[in-house]
């Protein structure tokens, strides 16, 4: 088990499963983030293209991580905005 930011959990155990979940791949993330930094600065003299392409790598996994981040922060909102949510819906139900 990751141990999920505290400021994420929602004290609901589907959700915080998830959160763990997502956690997990935010460190697995940041490992292969560090590893390709060092792959591409490793490879700067010896081969550039391929170090690159590490570099490039290492752009679209910190996007990634950020994705996931951002993810982290999605089932607190369900739960802090779902009522007023189905309020609307429910309004909008009513005006057809």
């Amino acid at each position: 088990q990751e141990s999920v930011r505290a400021i994420a959990l929602t004290e609901h155990p589907a959700w915080d499963w998830y959160l763990r979940h997502l956690e997990a791949n935010i460190k697995q993330t940041e490992t292969l983030i560090q590893a390709k930094r060092q792959q591409a600065a490793s490879l700067l003299l010896v081969d550039e293209p391929k170090a690159r392409v590490a570099a490039v790598m290492v752009t679209a996994l910190e996007a990634r991580r950020e994705t996931l981040l951002e993810l982290i922060m999605l089932p607190k909102w369900i739960i802090e905005n779902g009522a007023a949510a189905e309020k609307l819906v429910a309004d909008l139900e009513a005006a057809k």
